[in-house]
């Protein structure tokens, strides 16, 4: 469905020009099509993001981090998250527009704190109450070169255990390839099976959850979830990511190793323990 998938698309290159998809996952209509969507996006004149920060600041923009302070974006909304040891952890979202300047002044947001595995589960279980949805997908790095997965399911309140892959020099094509995987805790009936619920919830990072940080900084899921037909396959993309797996539907988010701790879970050593890394979510609607 080109149509549908144009806006997505869009936001994507927005958010992160240089991703391309790869032609192993995806089929060739769809990195045509993707690729039809990137030229046209990037003849857009960018504008100029500067970030007014200290220089000991720990910046990320669209889940990314970056060391340059002056930054060429495409126009549109773009997610600024900032760490400093007097102002803490800091996020906003900023429009930019084409062939402009904006600059953002670290001192002017509003403070947004980590959460630990804990306060992860408790924002998981907000979220899919809220936007009333059927799965909330968990995905992103950990310890080790390690990617990690699993889905949450409102309406029981229960959570899929882990799918571990080996995250290599791309963590997102290594999620998309343990997405069946993933996609076999869901039963016919479209519910989490019993036997693949654990107790483990996997820990959220805001600095590269531009996704999350968005829904925080300004709750309103309209036009955020987008119905598919059946039998379409998985789509991840990086940057921000859409899923659908057997009909289900996607919202978009990004994802970003960085350099959580290598621990392990006590019950099963497979399994990453729940600590802190960089995580991704998607919303997922199965009709």
């Amino acid at each position: 469905e080109p149509e549908a998938a144009a806006e997505p698309w869009s936001r994507l290159v927005a958010l992160d020009p240089n991703r391309e998809l790869d032609p192993v996952n995806f089929p060739p209509k769809v990195v045509q099509g993707f690729e039809q969507v990137r030229v046209e996006v990037m003849a857009h004149p960018k504008g100029t993001l500067v970030i007014d920060a200290p220089e000991s600041a720990t910046v990320h923009i669209d889940g990314l981090k970056t060391e340059d302070r002056s930054m060429k974006l495409l126009p549109g909304a773009h997610f600024v998250v900032v760490r400093t040891d007097d102002l803490g952890q800091q996020a906003d979202r900023v429009m930019v527009s084409s062939a402009s300047k904006t600059v953002w002044t670290a001192d002017r947001q509003t403070t947004l704190t980590g959460g630990d595995s804990g306060q992860s589960e408790l924002l998981y279980r907000a979220l899919g109450e809220y936007l009333d949805v059927d799965f909330v997908l968990l995905a992103g790095t950990y310890g080790d070169n390690k990617a990690g997965m699993q889905f949450f399911e409102p309406r029981t309140g229960s959570f899929s255990k882990v799918v571990v892959v080996d995250a290599d020099s791309d963590p997102v094509s290594s999620l998309t390839d343990g997405m069946p995987m993933l996609a076999n805790y869901v039963s016919e009936a479209g519910t989490l099976r019993p036997d693949r619920v654990a107790r483990q919830v996997l820990a959220v990072d805001l600095s590269t959850n531009a996704l999350l940080t968005d829904l925080l900084l300004d709750p309103e899921p309209l036009g955020e979830i987008r119905e598919v037909t059946r039998k379409t396959p998985w789509y991840l993309w990086a940057g921000v990511a859409a899923v659908a797996a057997g009909g289900a539907a996607g919202l978009a988010l990004a994802l970003q190793s960085e350099e959580p701790p290598p621990n392990r879970s006590p019950d099963d050593p497979d399994e990453p323990a729940a600590v802190d890394p960089n995580q991704g979510v998607i919303l997922v609607e199965v009709p």
